[in-house]
């Protein structure tokens, strides 16, 4: 084992634990170190030591010979490795990749002033503050304070379910983009609170003071990034996805036995669901009849996500359940947006012996009060409360890190 990559795990190790180390590189190290081979070993210190050296010096005298040792690791994992770890081998080496081309100036941002720059929503915008990010990541490994670990252990949740793909981030990665400059606005102050709290010690009343004004600190945007980052975990939460599987069959025996007439089908959605013109359930199933004049939905499976600490979702699923049915005559109408096409659906009531399942997810400090659930009761409403394993503290944090690389995004677009 190299010295490099001998301090790099021992360094890591000692700043967070094993436990709690971020991202592949620390991972990939251990595994290859506890497989013994010395090959794999040489050529990802080496891959590691070069990009580090292309990205700080900010030359290209190092990259040819950076792209080198890439492309022979990347020929040794395909060689050596199949299934996840060779996909997240290789997602490294390609973001890795990406990473040096932005740092040397091969994909550019518009020369827009920050004015234009909360424009900016395209692929290019949205892969550059991607690589933004990662580097926020990869600096904090090292360099985390007690505020900002659980940062780490957030993107560590959010990449064990997601992987590595930059599209699998687009929901808030696009959002980002597309309020830039207001939240590199709010960053600034972030950043302005953030100084001040290192100057105390962690576990003091003036540190705990400070710590407070922090999370009372600019909300108009992170608590959304908060919430989309809990609702993009959500979605991919392999808890959540064997249910929703489970849930899917019966959906489609319903569909297809039970709702009095051909042509009714099965449809998951996730987050693509309007109600009476508003967005409305997180996740759920949908049965839909587009054979019928005018086509017709009914609701199955309608899941909310609050990343809260004192959960507010109750009312919310209660508003939603008087949306879906109507408060007047009118019949009430859902559209389905779907590949960026737009489908509008009026509503029609599930069987009388079927009922639709209503969830309610939210961080794992999160707490229901009594009162909120006997207003379910009060409504004839039933609803399973669950608590992710995320923490809502977590995610803020790691909310504050997404606005630092939109700050970032904005003052290299100047």
């Amino acid at each position: 084992m190299s010295a490099s990559l001998k301090e790099i795990v021992e360094v890591v190790g000692q700043r967070i634990g094993k436990e709690s180390v971020i991202g592949a590189e620390i991972a990939h190290a251990f595994n290859l170190i506890k497989a013994g081979d010395k090959e794999a070993v040489a050529l990802y210190d080496r891959f590691l030591m070069l990009e580090a050296t292309v990205v700080w010096t900010k030359s290209r005298h190092h990259l040819p010979e950076f792209d080198r040792t890439a492309d022979q690791f990347e020929k040794w994992v395909k060689r050596k490795y199949k299934g996840p770890q060779r996909k997240s081998l290789l997602g490294e080496i390609e973001e890795r990749r990406k990473m040096i081309n932005f740092h040397l100036g091969e994909i550019e941002l518009s020369t827009a002033k920050a004015s234009k720059a909360a424009s900016l929503l395209n692929s290019e915008s949205t892969q550059i503050f991607h690589s933004l990010l990662i580097d926020r990541i990869l600096e904090l490994r090292l360099n985390a304070g007690p505020t900002e670990q659980g940062a780490l252990l957030a993107f560590q949740a959010l990449q064990t379910v997601l992987g590595h793909s930059p599209q699998s981030w687009n929901r808030v990665l696009n959002y980002c983009v597309r309020n830039a400059k207001r939240i590199a606005e709010d960053a600034r102050q972030l950043r302005d609170l953030m100084k001040d709290l290192r100057k105390l010690e962690p576990g003091s009343k003036d540190y705990e003071k400070a710590l407070r004004q922090l999370r009372k600190a600019p909300s108009r945007f992170v608590w959304p990034i908060r919430g989309n980052l809990g609702e993009l975990f959500l979605s991919h939460w392999p808890q959540w996805r064997r249910e929703l599987s489970k849930l899917l069959q019966e959906a489609e025996n319903i569909a297809e036995r039970e709702m009095g007439s051909p042509g009714w089908e099965a449809v998951p959605f996730s987050g693509n669901v309007r109600l009476g013109g508003k967005m409305t359930w997180d996740e759920g199933i949908l049965l839909i009849n587009r054979t019928k004049k005018p086509p017709r939905f009914a609701l199955h499976t309608a899941a909310q996500v609050k990343i809260q600490r004192r959960v507010k979702g109750v009312d919310q699923i209660i508003a939603d359940r008087s949306a879906e049915i109507g408060k007047s005559a009118k019949v009430p109408e859902l559209e389905l947006l779907t590949n960026g096409t737009s489908e509008v659906f009026v509503y029609e009531k599930l069987p009388e012996h079927v009922s639709t399942h209503r969830y309610l997810f939210y961080p794992e400090e999160g707490k229901i009060t009594a009162a909120d659930i006997e207003k379910l009761k009060a409504n004839k409403m039933q609803a399973q409360a669950v608590a992710m394993d995320i923490s809502a503290d977590d995610l803020e944090a790691l909310a504050h890190q997404f606005m630092y690389a939109v700050e970032d995004l904005i003052s290299r677009s100047l």
